[in-house]
């Protein structure tokens, strides 16, 4: 038979998009491939879905893997991989999970890789993009040159984005230039490269909580924010008045509630074992409202965030200039390969800098919700002192000598 005895990979952002859609789904494995081609004849005999895997008549076998987890990938080797919307894959292990896969593509004379996905400009779909021509293969397509095969209400609701850039992205799948429509652009995020933080007044705790809670929650994210005189990091005085604000921290996991109640709770411990201010900043809506009340309870000093009637995107806008002014800062390192020195961000500073950098175009959308949010909440307290900043009086200011509570309110 053909291809006897393959090992083949496929590779998928989850592994509920693992099984709902690579094996299970509509144009899935299971549905494509005729059972006669399946070990018994049968999907009941050929398919495991505990272990999502698939054994053909002809003795080859299919492997799902989750993007998620990069280290299942360590080991095996096959002759033949998919990875399905790659742009999909946790950004934060994105290179990753790709590295792991192509150092077990290695077997038989010509072992080859398809990926499928929308186009997205993360690093790792720039540099494939680079290689067409080399050894890489692109096809493109529209949206509308499957509509045969989908719904025509699909189609009424989809040319509402014609013209926009989200609509180039999804529907014609265009690779997008970031320094175009970015809000929160890559460029204005400072590096720090001291190998000693910068001695801060205090920290803001920003949380960002899942709408839903089990196997299938979202994600809830934090990014954590030590904010010092503007003048300290500059002290010829180019920076201007008001503070600065150091990125410290940031992650997004899917956490059930109880996880995410005791995560916050340590995370606070830890920030104000440090002996200075801190502050957990949560929007007061949804399961928040409970996070605020039990923390408070917990001893937390917690602030409810309230961003009005603006929605995500606004909310970008409205702090973008302050990322603009040079007065954000994140964790940097040196790289150094023997030919070439480059300078990038820590790599969980990197992952919130990606999904800010993508947003709104990029799948997620948690880091960027804690950083508006908390660089919105230093600007209400008059931290930035910028020439858009206004202040209606001076009641609300970061105490400079410390005194006062926990989010320096005089």
């Amino acid at each position: 038979m053909w291809n006897d005895g393959w090992r083949l990979a496929v590779v998928a952002p989850t592994r509920d998009d693992l099984k709902k859609t690579c094996f299970e789904g509509e144009s899935g494995l299971l549905n494509v491939i005729p059972k006669a081609c399946m070990k018994g004849g049968s999907e009941t005999v050929a398919y495991n879905r505990s272990d999502m895997t698939l054994e053909l008549a002809n003795g080859s076998q299919i492997f799902g893997f989750s993007a998620e987890k990069p280290a299942r990938l360590r080991g095996p080797q096959f002759h033949f991989a998919w990875c399905d919307e790659l742009a999909g894959w946790e950004p934060l292990r994105m290179q990753e999970t790709w590295d792991m896969l192509m150092f077990g593509l290695r077997l038989g004379d010509h072992p080859q890789v398809i990926v499928t996905s929308t186009p997205k400009p993360y690093p790792l779909v720039l540099e494939l993009n680079k290689r067409v021509g080399d050894d890489f293969v692109m096809s493109t397509g529209s949206t509308y040159e499957n509509k045969r095969n989908l719904a025509p209400t699909f189609f009424k609701q989809i040319t509402r984005y014609e013209g926009t850039a989200l609509g180039d992205q999804e529907i014609h799948a265009h690779l997008l230039d970031l320094s175009a429509n970015a809000i929160l652009k890559r460029p204005w995020w400072r590096r720090w490269l001291k190998p000693e933080p910068p001695r801060v007044d205090g920290y803001v705790l920003s949380v960002d909580t899942a709408f839903k809670d089990g196997q299938e929650n979202d994600c809830s994210a934090m990014s954590v924010w030590g904010f010092w005189p503007a003048r300290e990091a500059d002290p010829k005085g180019k920076d201007g008045e008001g503070y600065n604000a150091i990125l410290c921290r940031a992650w997004r996991e899917k956490l059930a509630y109880p996880d995410l109640r005791e995560r916050v709770q340590n995370e606070y411990r830890e920030w104000r074992n440090k002996g200075l201010p801190v502050i957990c900043l949560i929007e007061d809506k949804a399961s928040g409202q409970s996070l605020l009340q039990e923390l408070s309870r917990g001893g937390v000093v917690c602030h409810p965030y309230n961003p009005g009637k603006d929605d995500k995107v606004m909310r970008a806008h409205l702090v973008s200039d302050i990322l603009k002014a040079g007065r954000i800062w994140a964790p940097g390192l040196k790289l150094e390969d023997g030919t070439r020195s480059e300078i990038e961000f820590t790599p969980w500073a990197e992952q919130a800098i990606a999904e800010c950098e993508l947003f709104p175009l990029g799948q997620y959308k948690d880091l960027v919700d804690t950083v508006t949010q908390a660089l919105a909440y230093l600007r209400d307290f008059g931290g930035f002192d910028l020439p858009s900043d206004e202040r209606e009086d001076d009641e609300h200011t970061w105490d400079q000598n410390r005194r006062g509570s926990a989010y320096g309110r005089r």
